[in-house]
């Protein structure tokens, strides 16, 4: 019991000072030698249970405030010490005490961004980002749905767009939302092919999901064919427009046609009349919106006639379904030798003027030749001395006024203008203002029975061996005015331009600004002319002029593009086209037709009358399609239209119908003036490939 007194207090002062009693275990620092041991006690003044290890106290008790643990390394901050939570923060915390302070600390839970890509404050599940700091366009909710789109997070509006789009986010489409916005659905149209087009005229339905027997779209331009709809290629010849655009996407006539049995339209013409020995085409004379015809018959009944189809006709016809008949005067005339169509009297209705180039004035003027113009209404019966207008040439004898007859608009007023030729050196033009001696306008006004002087209007007289065509309705230089081109097909024959208006009586040589000519003695340059197309896309119309003897009366057609200046050879043009064969008469008429299949570029018409067609010499016409340039055989050319019977003289006279049939692509006219025993006939080849 003794040695138990003397140990007990050195047992107590021990356990004291190991901390044992007190809770701690400080750091024993004894004295040695036997004297009591004393303890490190570390500041605790953030009250965490980890003290500062550069504040301590040596006692045996414990201090106040102090505890042994000397690990805290931020004795402030009751959240900083060994063990605790290391956590993101701006002043880089080394919350747990082990040396590494936000992200360099592996223990380190970082904060998930996610990605706002669209910048609607909400982000995107699938792309994350973990850091600190929050990066650049990213969000910390990943609320977003479709993160393409700034219109669909869980703020956005639900609407009907067909396309299962969830634009608020609440896992609902289209009309299974309630929220759906119904102000404005789509319209469906009846689909009764079920091609995937809709009928714009079917019925039609307004609703968000889609009907059975509906489509979305109104594309469909025969809802009864799955084959025509916009996806489909077209496919030319099967009178359908397969991918219902409107156009035949270049398909045309191609190969060879037999006129007499393959032309759309066959009209032959009466006993002896010579029909088709001039056509013109793309006048509306009804005002219909459809383009009509007219066709001279010059020796019909010994005096002559023309006849006017209204577009719309087809097959086979005679001149007695004629909508208008247009008779000669006496004195064994040949009324209907040459037509044009114009607006001469400027009321935005077509006209009609025919001329009559053997009309004897009197028996001191044989052959001086008359012009008749008639004008809107046109009546189905119109007699020539009974016409709206008269020019008469009581000048001259054999002018044979009216040899050829142009439209145009030569001094630029925005009115058309008349172009009237005569073989013996003379062109005359009447402006659609010009008046009388009186002051009055010559339309309307003029007497039937008196007529009009043609000379005194505008009389243009050239040096001219034989005075071959006269044709206008083209701009060449660009100035905004028609020019004027004038042929003389004696020997090498050559063609003359003229651009600047200018009038009364003038020597044309004073102002030619271009001469294409003839490079042989009997090439007989401008047996036929037209100025009123682009041959190569320019902008500027061309010449297209013919030399019907070259190579033996193989022929030739030349396109001189504009602007055109000095003098140069036929051969030098830019666009050559070579005859088939000696005796052809290539190019004995040539025209520009407009567009054949709707490719946007303009095409031309030739007539070759010497060729064989299905008999001989039953003549032929070449369509060529634009651009043209280079040289060129008759042989290259897209369509050929063969004549029928023996001498028939197809191609003698060629025009564009303009749209003679209503579907939106230019038509083909080709007479035969000595077809069907000289009753001649007159044919047009619908263009287009639907």
């Amino acid at each position: 019991m003794r040695l138990l007194a003397v140990l007990a207090p050195s047992l107590a002062f021990s356990l004291a000072c190991t901390g044992i009693l007190g809770g701690d275990t400080a750091t024993d620092t004894g004295g040695g030698g036997g004297g009591p041991d004393v303890c490190t006690w570390y500041r605790d003044q953030d009250g965490d249970g980890f003290g500062d290890a550069d504040k301590d106290e040596k006692t045996c008790d414990k201090p106040t405030g102090y505890v042994a643990d000397d690990t805290d390394c931020d004795d402030q901050d009751p959240k900083v010490h060994p063990g605790a939570t290391e956590i993101c923060d701006d002043v880089d915390a080394d919350e747990d005490c082990n040396g590494k302070a936000d992200e360099e600390d592996e223990d380190l839970e970082l904060t998930v961004w996610y990605a706002d890509s669209d910048g609607d404050g909400f982000g995107d599940a699938d792309d994350t980002q973990r850091s600190c700091d929050q990066p650049s366009d990213y969000v910390e909710n990943a609320d977003d749905c479709d993160d393409t789109d700034r219109k669909t997070n869980p703020d956005g509006q639900e609407v009907c767009d067909g396309a299962g789009g969830d634009e608020d986010c609440d896992g609902k489409v289209d009309s299974d939302d309630s929220s759906m916005d119904e102000s404005n659905l789509p319209t469906w149209y009846r689909d009764s092919d079920n091609d995937g087009f809709g009928d714009p005229d079917g019925a039609t339905k307004e609703q968000c999901d889609e009907p059975s027997g509906y489509a979305i779209n109104d594309e469909d331009c025969d809802d009864s064919d799955k084959n025509v709809n916009p996806d489909e290629t077209e496919v030319c010849g099967n009178g359908s427009d397969d991918n219902c655009n409107g156009s035949s996407d270049g398909c045309g006539l191609t190969g060879e046609y037999e006129l007499g049995t393959e032309a759309d339209v066959r009209i032959t013409g009466p006993t002896s009349g010579s029909l088709g020995y001039s056509v013109c085409g793309g006048g509306d004379i009804d005002g219909d919106g459809m383009d009509d015809i007219v066709a001279g018959a010059p020796s019909y009944s010994s005096d002559g006639a023309a006849y006017a189809f209204y577009g719309g006709a087809s097959g086979a016809l005679t001149e007695t379904a004629a909508d208008v008949k247009f008779t000669g005067e006496s004195n064994g005339d040949q009324f209907g030798v040459a037509c044009a169509f114009g607006d001469w009297d400027n009321d935005g209705k077509t006209d009609v003027a025919l001329s009559d180039f053997d009309y004897y004035y009197s028996s001191s003027y044989t052959h001086s030749g008359r012009v008749y113009m008639f004008q809107t209404p046109i009546s189905s019966a119109e007699a020539a001395g009974s016409a709206d207008v008269i020019y008469t040439n009581n000048y001259n004898t054999s002018d044979y006024l009216g040899n050829s007859l142009s439209n145009g608009d030569w001094n630029g007023d925005g009115k058309d203008d008349m172009f009237v030729g005569a073989v013996e050196n003379y062109v005359f033009i009447d402006y659609g203002t010009v008046s009388t001696s009186s002051g009055k306008d010559i339309f309307g006004t003029v007497s039937t029975s008196s007529g009009k002087d043609i000379f005194g209007i505008n009389e243009f007289e050239g040096a001219l061996t034989y005075s071959g065509v006269v044709v206008s309705g083209g701009d060449t230089d660009g100035d905004g005015s028609d020019d004027l081109v004038v042929t003389d097909t004696g020997s090498k024959g050559a063609a003359y331009l003229y651009v600047g208006e200018f009038g009364g009586s003038v020597s044309l040589s004073s102002y030619t600004e271009a001469t294409i000519q003839g490079s042989g003695n009997s090439d007989a340059l401008g047996v036929s002319a037209a100025l009123d197309g682009d041959l190569n896309g320019d902008g500027y119309d061309d010449l297209l002029v013919s030399a019907t003897g070259v190579s033996n009366g193989a022929g030739a057609v030349y396109g001189c593009f504009g602007p055109l200046s000095g003098t140069s050879a036929g051969t030098g043009c830019d666009l050559r086209i070579s005859g088939p064969s000696s005796m052809a008469y290539f190019g004995w008429d040539v025209a520009y037709v407009g567009d054949e299949n709707g490719d946007g570029d303009t095409d031309i018409l030739v007539g070759s009358t010497g060729m064989d067609g299905t008999g001989t010499d039953s003549g032929r016409a070449y369509l060529f399609r634009g651009p043209l340039s280079g040289a060129k055989a008759a042989s290259a050319a897209d369509a050929t239209f063969l004549g029928q019977g023996t001498y028939a003289s197809t191609g003698a006279a060629v025009d564009g119908a303009g749209d003679f049939n209503g579907d939106g692509n230019d038509d083909l006219l080709i007479g035969a003036y000595s077809g069907s025993s000289s009753k001649g006939q007159v044919f047009i080849m619908f263009g287009g490939g639907f």
